[in-house]
Order: C-alpha cells, then structure tokens, then sequence
C-alpha cells in the first residue's frame, strides 16, 4: 500500500509554456523556473525512502538522454546538453519527440527538487501509473477480490 503521497500542481508541460522561450533555453528561463519548482514543494513534508521510482513522460525520455538512475550528476549532464542544443538536434540524436524534448527542461528541474526532497536518486520506472493500475485490477479480478481504483 502507499504509506505518503502527495500531489502538487506542476508539469513539465505547464512550466515549459509559463518558462520556456529560448530554444535552447536561457539560464534566466532556467533559474525561474527552479525558483518556481522550489516555491511549489516548499513546505511539504517528504519521508525519506531508501529508493524511490520516477514515471511519466519526461522520466521515459530522459532514460534515452542521461540513464535510468537520475541523480545528481545525469541530471545536471541532462540539463546542460538540453541548455546547449537546439531541441530538434537533441531530438535527433537520442531519437526522441521534439515536442517532448522542449518539456525536459522543466522535467528535469522538478526530478531533481523531488530526488533532493527524497534524500535518493530517481530510478526511471519501466511501467507508469497507468500500469499499476491495470496490473492491481487484473490481480483483484483474477483473486475475485474488486481490485477496483480511483484517481484523482
């Protein structure tokens, strides 16, 4: 079961339009929005878990551009090649949606605040929300168990 959970109103896609201007992006766009991302986290009280997993798009992405295990260092790699290039040459050469890459920025900056107020790096999950739930309705089907969630 979850043991915490909390939800906050920003996405990638959201800070990438408020943000987001330059392609690539301007350190003054960068360092709104990281001001941004810490004023909406601010004052939540995160556990510390040993391990905590990322789903979504912009984690799926970043797998191809920095590795499944989004610490520190990959992050920061990430955002630098993302601050350095065009968003269509990134596109091309890791092989992702343009469209996706102009949303890593933002992605980015809220996998890092989350990983720093976890205390661990993000691991990229192979499966997302979605999956969890088909897989927890299957098993409650096949146990005759409801296995029926809501999401709000």
């Amino acid at each position: 079961g979850v043991s915490w959970c909390a939800s906050v109103g920003v996405g990638s896609g959201d800070l990438a339009e408020a943000y987001l201007r330059s392609d690539p992006p301007a350190a003054e766009e960068l360092n709104a929005l990281r001001r941004h991302v810490a004023a909406a986290l601010a004052g939540l009280d995160v556990p510390r878990p040993p391990s905590a997993l990322a789903v979504g798009g912009s984690a799926t992405s970043l797998r191809r551009l920095v590795g499944g295990e989004l610490d520190v260092p990959s992050l920061e790699g990430g955002l630098c090649v993302l601050a350095a290039h065009r968003a269509d040459d990134v596109a091309r050469r890791w092989e992702l949606d343009p469209a996706r890459v102009r949303l890593l920025p933002a992605g980015i900056l809220l996998l890092a605040a989350a990983g720093a107020a976890f205390g661990c790096p993000l691991r990229v999950s192979r499966g997302g929300l979605r999956e969890g739930v088909l897989l927890e309705a299957h098993a409650g089907a096949t146990t005759g168990q409801g296995g029926a969630s809501t999401i709000n």
